[in-house]
């Protein structure tokens, strides 16, 4: 018998169900039955049977500020389950968690963000961030905020998530957030020492939320004008950095890609265009008669860009890509994104 049922649990149903995921990060004690025997974990400590030591021992390790059974907290070799401090220690674990929790599976699809809900007023209370349709962004006035103006740097960075693979829509929500789609999505971490905003840019970013209403509003005035969430309609007005793509099919030595052709961006060697190939969102290709655009969003990704499509009311994510280049000429538009 393992002296700790981690593979027995992680592999459990219990562990692959959505709902349960909050369930166990937010309680400060879970005990856990397995097949072979019970697990506690608790912030301070985790005992399991097998386990044959004292009383007295075991309450000497019970503190939270040692967490001395586990070596490795939250890192490679880590014996503990769950992370430290419940759901984490600085706000970019919020990427963290929703990565962790689109990994599960859900029985509704209206449940996806509900599930995730007492996570968000987690990290609401610890470091004063909001969300806006699972989006995080910060209220407090940090530097990247002061810089974005209204949008909160943390927003910007959460716009630029990525799937595992290219997928569908989920119906009833924005395609902008990774709730609009199935399966796992994942950010690049922040310790890259590329988390600054480019310095050679005019920032005019801001962002809206639109109400049932018709009336626009800044997602921090959402709180402070008691807003309820039946109010706010799946579209956000994005002012934002704009420059023109196509859509290109290459069929190659390795099987047929799909990329995006900048214009407008002076290469080192040629000024007339620059291919990507792109990390495309939507699975539903090609897109041969869809009218595009790249809209560069700052972030933890140095160059980061958004491939939007027009559905004619309102424009749709399809893709992400990055480009160390802008274009020469900057074209700011406000666009409603659904």
């Amino acid at each position: 018998m393992p002296c700790v049922p981690i593979k027995l649990i992680q592999e459990s149903i219990w562990m692959a169900r959505a709902w349960t995921y909050q369930e166990a990060l937010l309680s400060t004690r879970r005990l856990i039955f397995t097949e072979e025997q019970l697990y506690f974990e608790c912030q301070g400590y985790y005992c399991t049977e097998p386990l044959s030591v004292s009383s007295a021992w075991l309450s000497s390790m019970h503190r939270e500020d040692l967490r001395l059974l586990d070596s490795g907290v939250n890192g490679p070799g880590k014996v503990m389950m769950f992370p430290e401090d419940r759901c984490g220690t600085v706000e970019w674990h919020i990427f963290t968690r929703i990565n962790e929790y689109t990994r599960r599976k859900h029985s509704h699809d209206e449940d996806i963000l509900n599930g995730i809900l007492g996570i968000m007023k987690t990290f609401e209370r610890k470091f004063a961030l909001r969300h806006l349709w699972g989006l995080p962004f910060s209220v407090h006035k940090s530097e990247w905020a002061i810089q974005f103006g209204r949008m909160g740097h943390v927003f910007c960075s959460g716009l630029q998530w990525r799937l595992k693979r290219p997928s569908r829509r989920r119906v009833g929500f924005p395609s902008w957030s990774w709730t609009g789609w199935y399966g796992e999505v994942h950010w690049l971490t922040p310790d890259s020492g590329r988390n600054l905003p480019r310095k050679d840019l005019d920032y005019r970013l801001g962002l809206q939320a639109e109400l049932a209403s018709g009336e626009n509003i800044y997602p921090f005035e959402i709180e402070r004008h008691s807003i309820r969430s039946a109010e706010l309609t799946r579209f956000i007005h994005l002012t934002c950095l704009v420059f023109p793509v196509t859509y290109q099919k290459i069929d190659g030595s390795g099987g047929v890609q799909y990329c995006i052709t900048y214009h407008g961006i002076e290469d080192e060697k040629q000024s007339q265009r620059a291919e990507r190939i792109v990390q495309w969102t939507t699975k539903d290709m090609p897109l041969e008669n869809a009218e595009l655009l790249a809209i560069y969003v700052p972030g933890i990704i140095e160059g980061g860009n958004l491939i939007l499509q027009n559905m004619g009311k309102w424009w749709e994510r399809v893709a992400t890509t990055a480009i160390a280049r802008l274009p020469a000429k900057q074209v700011w538009r406000t666009l409603r994104l659904g």
